[in-house]
């Protein structure tokens, strides 16, 4: 009787084992049982902060879940970044991550995370970036901005932040053209729009979403007037605005955005986020939706999403570089 005890205890303790294991996996089986909230690393209102509530709109009817969004703006991205990349990695707090945020933010400055810290989701959507001065500027296409940079050396001007890939492609178009420009720190879009129409720069750089909007009656009749966008193409959202190319510079970039989860997450809760954000990106329905805010639909898996994001990474890098930039150059 008493020789037998260890065995019934072994027993015991292996069903124990068996039946917590079974537990957990029921636990993680019943994702999502609570909210899911999706960090906006931007201010309120911007084109991040749009594309983001738009997905988490059809991402809520997918998992039949509550799917919130909570902007968390400052550092061109960085602060929201940051604190996603601490967040429990239980599949309950995700991130929109960006060209910018995780591209070329982390090698202007110590944001504390890299791409690394992070399960790539899905793709969303990409966007072109925009330039636009004042109503009562007397420029009137980037032709004529240069000129005026030319004449009047240490023109402030600001972006979404300071090292996103928007201050990026402004800073690396100044160099080519040997302009002497001040980049005035900032957090969004919407605030670059406020430092505009205040006076305290003469022209921004931001994502183009907000340009349909006050080219719809005109051009020079919205808030502020957009001389170019960074398509390659004539943009079909607003195809009176002429692109940098068509203006003689060679620039081209566009903004993509991606949903992220913090690295640890379980695998078959990021198995079960990724199917719901492809269902949700490429229905009929959000393309739609989202042409409706000026974004071009691209969705791709977790693995063309990381692609991309090592993409940036490079680009970036050299682009950092060659302004001054880089501070901590990051392996793809």
């Amino acid at each position: 009787m008493l020789r037998s005890l260890p065995l019934k205890i072994a027993a015991v303790t292996a069903l124990a084992g068996a039946l917590f294991v079974s537990d957990a996996a029921k636990v993680r089986a019943e994702y999502p049982e609570k909210p899911i909230k999706i960090i906006v690393p931007f201010r309120a209102g911007g084109a991040t902060d749009t594309l983001a509530k738009l997905v988490a709109k059809g991402l809520s009817d997918t998992l039949g879940v509550s799917v919130v969004t909570q902007a968390i703006g400052g550092g061109g991205g960085a602060v929201g970044t940051a604190q996603a990349s601490r967040a429990r990695p239980d599949g309950y707090t995700l991130v929109v991550g960006s060209d910018g945020t995780l591209g070329s933010t982390t090698q202007a400055s110590d944001t504390g995370y890299t791409h690394k810290d992070f399960v790539p989701l899905g793709k969303l959507a990409y966007l072109p970036m925009g330039v636009a001065v004042r109503n009562d500027s007397p420029v009137k296409d980037v032709k004529e901005l240069a000129a005026y940079l030319k004449a009047n050396p240490g023109t402030k001007y600001t972006t979404v932040g300071t090292g996103s890939s928007v201050h990026l492609t402004g800073a690396t178009w100044a160099k080519k053209n040997g302009l002497d420009l001040v980049h005035i720190g900032n957090r969004g879009g919407q605030g670059a729009v406020t430092k505009l129409l205040s006076k305290e720069v003469e022209f921004i750089m931001f994502g183009a979403s907000r340009i349909p909007g006050q080219v719809k009656d005109g051009v020079g009749k919205g808030d502020y007037r957009p001389i170019a966008v960074t398509s390659a193409d004539t943009w079909e959202y607003a195809p009176m605005i002429p692109t940098m190319k068509q203006q003689g510079y060679d620039v081209v970039a566009t903004s993509f955005w991606g949903l992220f989860a913090p690295k640890g997450t379980p695998q078959d809760v990021v198995d079960k986020l990724a199917a719901a954000i492809k269902t949700t990106v490429t229905s009929d329905e959000m393309k739609v939706t989202l042409q409706k805010f000026a974004f071009t639909p691209d969705y791709k898996d977790a693995d063309g999403l990381l692609k991309d994001v090592q993409a940036a990474i490079v680009s970036y890098r050299e682009g950092l570089d060659a302004v001054g930039l880089l501070k901590r150059p990051i392996e793809p």
